[in-house]
């Protein structure tokens, strides 16, 4: 069976396999342990060897600590073993919805072409290996944040949970460690003024939470989820982001034999064969 060397965004180098149904099955049972439980169950299976460790300890028998990877190494991961499965794998075919003039349309993505990989830096690696955060400044006060683990994703989930009308600033919250001056338990009042009634937080303004945004992603690595797709509508044919979606599904193979078959027609001669 095929294997391959992939580096992935941290420098964790892995050699692995394809997938087979086995794995095939484990992706499309209906298990309550979750998405990332699951993948990882996957990730181990496909696993050969660890080339190189990055940042990060080795577990039993030098695999990956799967669940304590930081989130651009577990999607990356995700597309190198897609591409490596399938027959054209690295071409993945989604619905779009326009909302501007309420077509829906199918759209094939070019892993390899459309989403380009971004490697952390030394400084952010050594980061992620001794847990040091980042810094930067918003609103005059020093901020210190970090690249979260998929472990660490989940409070991402909780804080959303918790707060639904909220979802922008928990978003944002769920990287921050510390910002200078404010009590850890009102750093969700810092970023949106509890939606305009804190009495102590005025909250961030939308170019502020940019400022914010931007300091995460300089140093983050991994992969940008969303594409540039064209609507088909001919009275349209308008360009916009679309987000990609990821999960179980996505190491799936294509539904149909006249999806499969496409794929295969429209992938010949690209790089991904």
């Amino acid at each position: 069976m095929q294997t391959k060397v992939f580096d992935l965004p941290s420098s964790l180098k892995l050699e692995t396999r394809g997938l087979t149904l086995a794995e095939e099955n484990i992706l499309a049972s209906a298990d309550r342990r979750g998405d990332d439980e699951i993948l990882d169950r996957v990730f181990a299976s496909c696993w050969k060897g660890t080339v190189d460790p990055g940042p990060y300890k080795l577990g039993q028998n030098n695999q990956p600590p799967w669940s304590d990877l930081i989130q651009g190494d577990r999607f990356v991961h995700m597309l190198f073993l897609r591409t490596l499965s399938y027959t054209n794998g690295h071409l993945y075919e989604i619905e779009v919805y326009h909302e501007d003039c309420g077509t829906r349309f199918p759209w094939q993505v070019d892993l390899l072409k459309d989403m380009p990989i971004r490697m952390l830096n030394e400084d952010a690696i050594e980061r992620v290996r001794t847990g040091t955060p980042f810094e930067t400044s918003i609103d005059g006060r020093v901020v210190k944040f970090k690249i979260p683990t998929v472990k660490e994703a989940k409070f991402t989930e909780k804080l959303q949970e918790q707060f639904p009308e909220r979802m922008m600033a928990a978003m944002l919250r769920a990287r921050l460690v510390e910002v200078e001056g404010v009590e850890k338990r009102d750093l969700m009042d810092w970023l949106d003024g509890n939606n305009g009634v804190s009495e102590k937080y005025p909250g961030l303004t939308s170019e502020q939470g940019e400022e914010l945004r931007d300091a995460y992603d300089l140093v983050d690595g991994g992969i940008d989820t969303d594409v540039e797709v064209v609507c088909t509508k001919p009275t349209c044919r308008q360009a916009f982001l679309h987000a990609v979606p990821f999960g179980r599904r996505f190491l799936l193979p294509s539904k149909g034999i006249e999806a499969r078959k496409r794929a295969r027609r429209l992938g010949m001669g690209s790089s991904g064969d």
